[in-house]
């Protein structure tokens, strides 16, 4: 749904149903999310063996998504059963959270349940056009780190247009 041009009224004219009926559309296009989003189906875990602490984007999947931004709020959430590992997001490659951990990091061998939400307001993602990624690094010095398709790995970039 696009913006309507909105009607202009006098003191002396009574609105239409229709011409009032744009003022709803105005709305209902304010708090109408502009979803992005990606569900892993695959029935293969993915891994890495990168370098401890070298963040890689995750290969496999398309957890990298470009938005085009009016000016509003935008929110992500990434959601996936990992092992070994640590989640970062990137916005137009900037790293997010902390250079060594990143903003989620887990470092067991056994398999745990990672969730992270972010709103990112105008001042991070002002007008236009920005690529948001999640990546990950692995944990500690020993073994592989690991996305389980066990529960499905989602990543979703929702603006959120009435800001």
């Amino acid at each position: 749904m696009s913006w309507p041009t909105l009607p202009s009224f006098s003191a002396t004219n009574i609105p239409s149903a229709a011409q009032l009926n744009l003022f709803n559309d105005a709305f209902n296009h304010l708090h109408t999310p502009v979803l992005s989003k990606y569900e892993e189906p695959g029935a293969v875990d993915f891994t890495t063996t990168s370098p401890a602490g070298t963040w890689v984007a995750i290969s496999g999947g398309n957890y990298s998504k470009t938005i085009t931004m009016s000016g509003g709020h935008c929110l992500v959430l990434f959601s996936c059963v990992a092992i070994r590992a640590s989640f970062d997001l990137f916005v137009d490659s900037v790293q997010r959270g902390d250079a060594t951990v990143g903003s989620v990091h887990f470092g067991g061998a056994s398999r745990v349940i990672v969730n992270y939400a972010c709103l990112l307001d105008n001042t991070v993602l002002p007008a236009g056009s920005h690529t948001l990624e999640m990546k990950w690094c692995r944990r500690g010095g020993v073994g592989t780190a690991t996305i389980s398709v066990i529960n499905t790995p989602r990543f979703y970039v929702m603006q959120l247009k009435g800001g």
